[in-house]
Parts: structure tokens; sequence; C-alpha cells
């Protein structure tokens, strides 16, 4: 199985996306483009990931610093 094989395969993407924090001193940008790249991966696999777990992933793994923020989103 080649690298790019193991990667792309369903659950080594959802171990990966689990497991995905935002670190305090990246953007939400940055992050939001981790979440994308993850995405395309699953679609690449076959697999779709609904927006609305990429949308809570999201709001969950903020810093504290934007909790008003998500606070009002939710």
């Amino acid at each position: 199985m080649t690298l790019t094989r193991a990667r792309n395969n369903p659950m080594t993407l959802k171990s990966e996306f689990y497991a995905l924090r935002m670190k305090e001193q990246k953007s939400i940008d940055e992050f939001a483009r981790k979440l994308s790249g993850i995405s395309s991966r699953f679609s690449t696999s076959g697999t779709d990931l609904d927006d609305t777990v990429l949308v809570k992933k999201l709001l969950d793994c903020v810093p504290d610093r934007y909790f008003s923020i998500v606070a009002g989103i939710e």
C-alpha cells in the first residue's frame, strides 16, 4: 500500500479528523484550511463529510478567546 493510499484510507482519515485540534497561536483560517484539506481527502477516498460535521468540528476546536463568537453562532 502506498503512502498516499494509506493517508486516504477512511479509517486513517477519521482518526486524523477526530484528533485534529486548533493550536492557540493558529488562525481560524489556517484551521479551516486543514479541515478543508481533510474533507477533500475524504471525497477522494469516496466518503463525504457532512457540512454540519465540519462546522461542529470548527466551533468545538477554536480556542477559548473565541468563546463569545462561538456562543453567538450556536
